[in-house]
């Protein structure tokens, strides 16, 4: 899977496992959710991850705190 389009899907949250086995990511669509925090970690095996589209959210909390949500 190359394209993950999650775009307009009231979405609030994402799971931290979200991506965690699409390493061929290189397209992800996120905006128009209700999103209002996400952390960079959830991306941490994208590593071909190029496009990443978070706009029109309700973002406040952009944070990286790993694998146990410890920061």
């Amino acid at each position: 899977l190359r394209e993950l389009y999650l775009d307009n899907n009231c979405l609030h949250t994402l799971d931290s496992n979200l991506i965690a086995n699409l390493a061929s990511l290189v397209k992800l669509r996120l905006e128009n959710n209700l999103l209002k925090k996400v952390d960079l970690y959830i991306f941490r095996n994208a590593i071909l991850l190029e496009d990443l589209d978070l706009s029109n959210n309700n973002l406040f909390k952009v944070e990286e705190t790993g694998p146990i949500g410890q920061g």
